[in-house]
C-alpha cells in the first residue's frame, strides 16, 4: 500500500491536465494547466474563474504534501492565473484565509458575484483543528481581492452542519 501510495502522489504531482471532453467517452489532451516549474506537490480540486478586471482566468488548487511551499499545516491553497481557460497557468502563490494558521485546508470552490464589482469569493471548508471545535469541519465564505488570488479576510460567516464539504 505504501509504495501505491507514493506511486500515486509521484502521478498527481505530474499530472494537471487541461481536457476537452465533447462526450464522456471522448477525453482529448489539451495541455498541462501547470507545467514545469511548480513546486512539487499533490494538486486537486481545481477551478477557473474569469476575471473581467485583470482580463485573466484565475485558478485556485488545493495543494498538499509540499511543506515548503505552504510553509502550514498539511497544505494549502494556490492561485495561478492565465490569459486562455485551458492554461497553461502560471502560479502566483498560496492565498491564505482568515484560519489558515489552524492547519489544513478543506475542499473549496470559486464564486464570482454577478453584482456590479463582480465580487469573488472562496467558498471552502473550515480545518478540523478549528476553536471552538463545534466550527470545524464546516462551510467558510471568504470575499477576495479585486484580483482574486487573496482573501480579504472577511468572512460571511460560517455555515452548515459539521463535517459538510464545499
Amino acid at each position: 500500500k505504501q509504495s501505491q501510495r507514493k506511486r500515486l502522489r509521484e502521478w498527481l504531482q505530474q499530472h494537471n491536465q487541461s481536457l476537452d471532453v465533447a462526450k464522456l467517452v471522448d477525453w482529448t489532451f489539451v495541455a498541462d494547466v501547470l507545467p514545469e516549474p511548480r513546486p512539487k506537490c499533490v494538486y486537486y480540486r481545481s477551478h477557473a474563474v474569469y476575471n473581467n478586471k485583470t482580463n485573466k482566468y484565475v485558478l485556485t488548487a488545493n495543494a498538499q504534501h509540499c511543506a515548503q511551499f505552504c510553509g502550514v499545516g498539511n497544505g494549502c491553497y494556490i492561485t495561478a492565473t492565465s490569459d486562455k481557460p485551458e492554461g497553461p497557468f502560471e502560479i502566483q502563490g498560496r492565498m491564505d484565509t482568515k484560519y489558515t494558521h489552524e492547519g489544513g485546508v478543506g475542499d473549496q470552490s470559486l464564486f464570482v458575484d454577478d453584482d456590479e464589482d463582480s465580487t469573488a469569493y472562496l467558498i471552502h471548508k473550515r480545518a478540523g483543528q478549528a476553536k471552538p471545535k463545534s466550527a470545524a469541519h464546516r462551510i467558510l465564505i471568504e470575499k477576495l481581492t479585486e484580483d482574486y488570488l487573496h482573501s480579504t479576510n472577511e468572512t460571511l460567516g460560517i455555515f452548515g452542519d459539521p463535517f459538510v464539504e464545499a
